[in-house]
């Protein structure tokens, strides 16, 4: 909930033939607070006024790009229950459509929903194609830390990703979210920056041990959770010192990562890592502690780690166009691969009478 990511990718929908610019739009302490407010909610003015904030922001990002010929257009999460088969992302593609005069895709998640899928990690696809590009031979693991952290485990010698035993994927666990609520309830931050107040503390093994027996960490995936799964981790580090809280937050993300890992087909030879977490060098320090490979950030390939999640929307909104799935059973859970999104075209304005 920082601001709207835009990336250029040309793409055929299968290789990713480069990458161009990117730009990213923050939210103001307004908006910020208003989406924080819309969370969780399914319909009512405070959502209505959540996706006119969502619209304008990414109108307003795409004035930026003269070189666009099509829009991938996620929108902002609100809710995401794959248990239920429903999630939403508020934002229409359609106005974003005719506001930009271009075509837009959007609506990703709602046919892997629909043929019983998670709904996510929808990114997956593209964590491939770029495994291809960069000519990787052994299976590799790419990380994903944003609110929600997510992995992907890669064997590109299956040649595409909707074959079977091309890809494994599903969200770990928390992410950033459960360490910014934290720093923002105590101190009024938005983030432990670097992981300075986690490196000054000291994380409580009984609160960590506790965490771990959550059941969600013992399921093999595909599955996904909604940001505010594990928010009941605040309570219990309510009464730690601040530093001690988010030494021992942060310890409960690594370790629901180090659990994910042991999850996967195999052991990856790497484990790369892109999103904002990335940044939190000591979260990535107690990571290192507990998998037995290396860590390594996505710059190592040459890749914007801010920029990934927008590059992947644009990747698959090519797909999207050309017919092809954009999950598959070993990404979401769906059935069988599946196709998804749907395109607004922009409507030419009415002619003046």
């Amino acid at each position: 909930m920082d601001g709207v990511d835009a990336a250029e990718v040309l793409t055929d929908g299968k290789s990713v033939l480069d990458l161009g610019k990117v730009a990213f739009r923050p939210f103001n302490r307004e908006e910020r607070r208003l989406i924080q407010s819309a969370l969780g909610k399914w319909r009512g003015g405070t959502v209505e006024a959540c996706a006119r904030v969502i619209e304008e922001a990414h109108i307003e990002l795409l004035a930026e790009f003269d070189r666009t010929a099509l829009v991938g257009f996620h929108g902002q999460t609100l809710v995401h229950e794959p248990h239920n088969q429903r999630s939403m992302q508020v934002g229409n593609g359609q106005i974003v459509a005719d506001a930009v005069g271009l075509p837009v895709v959007w609506d990703f998640r709602t046919s892997d929903l629909r043929n019983m899928g998670q709904g996510a990690p929808l990114a997956p696809f593209y964590h491939f194609a770029i495994a291809m590009r960069e000519r990787v031979s052994s299976p590799v693991a790419l990380l994903n830390i944003g609110g929600v952290s997510n992995l992907t485990w890669i064997d590109t010698r299956f040649g595409k990703p909707e074959a079977s035993g091309a890809l494994a994927a599903f969200d770990c666990g928390p992410g950033n979210c459960v360490i910014d609520d934290l720093v923002k309830t105590r101190l009024g931050q938005p983030r432990d920056e670097n992981g300075g107040l986690a490196r000054r503390g000291r994380p409580s093994s009984r609160i960590v041990r506790q965490f771990k027996s959550d059941r969600y960490f013992a399921r093999s995936g595909p599955k996904s959770a909604d940001r505010n799964r594990f928010s009941y981790l605040l309570e219990l580090v309510d009464e730690l010192e601040l530093a001690d809280a988010a030494a021992t937050v942060t310890r409960c993300v690594s370790s629901a990562i180090a659990a994910a890992v042991g999850l996967l087909p195999s052991v990856p030879t790497e484990i790369v890592v892109c999103g904002g977490g990335r940044h939190n060098a000591t979260l990535l320090e107690f990571l290192n502690e507990e998998v037995d490979c290396s860590v390594t950030k996505i710059e190592s390939w040459g890749y914007d780690g801010d920029m990934l999640e927008a590059q992947a929307f644009a990747f698959l909104a090519v797909r999207s166009c050309r017919g092809l799935p954009l999950s598959s059973p070993g990404t979401t859970g769906c059935r069988s691969p599946t196709l998804g999104g749907r395109t607004s075209l922009p409507r030419q304005a009415a002619p003046a009478i």
